[in-house]
């Protein structure tokens, strides 16, 4: 979701002062992640931000910070959903394909499959996540062709992962496949 509409809707609104913007952000969130790393070295809990404020200012406080946690989670459960909905109707409608109602079973299948992949083990949702890379790498190789490129490939510049060349990231994506989708 944030990939989807953050970069731009920011840029629209900051225009030119949009760099500066998303370097404060990122200032602002490091500073919460270390001191979310500072709390969890020092105080064991599986609540997060409901243990940390419970052991730092008490049971009320943390009962207090805990709820907007919650209400944060279950509202950005639901906008990644409206989000699925809205994009599996603009393919389908890009396709032909006309229906009203697709939008909702899309975005309450795509929370009903995000919820189940929740509870499998670990190891099933990142072998998942890492298939699903692979392909998205490998169809982005296959955009970057000579023939559908609007601009010609630079010598000696790499493409794909960071550092890599688009030899080295279809080993990568061979390799992963033959790695975790053979045992």
């Amino acid at each position: 979701m944030a990939m989807a509409f953050n970069l731009s809707l920011a840029a629209k609104a900051a225009g030119p002062a949009a760099p500066p913007v998303f370097a404060i952000g990122t200032i602002s969130l490091t500073i919460v992640a270390l001191s979310f790393v500072s709390f969890g070295r020092r105080v064991a809990h599986a609540g997060s931000v409901y243990g940390y404020n419970s052991a730092a200012c008490g049971r009320r406080l943390g009962f207090i910070a805990g709820w907007p946690l919650l209400l944060t989670y279950l509202s950005y459960a639901s906008g990644c959903s409206a989000l699925i909905g809205n994009f599996v109707e603009t393919a389908a409608q890009n396709c032909g394909v006309q229906n009203s109602k697709l939008w909702l079973v899309a975005g309450i299948s795509g929370l009903l499959l995000a919820s189940v992949f929740a509870f499998l083990d670990m190891r099933i949702t990142g072998r998942l996540m890492l298939a699903l890379e692979a392909a998205s790498a490998r169809n982005s190789r296959r955009s970057k062709s000579p023939s559908r490129s609007s601009s010609p490939e630079v010598p000696g510049r790499t493409s794909g992962l960071v550092g890599r060349s688009s030899v080295h990231q279809w080993k990568l994506t061979r390799v992963l496949q033959q790695r975790w989708f053979t045992r």
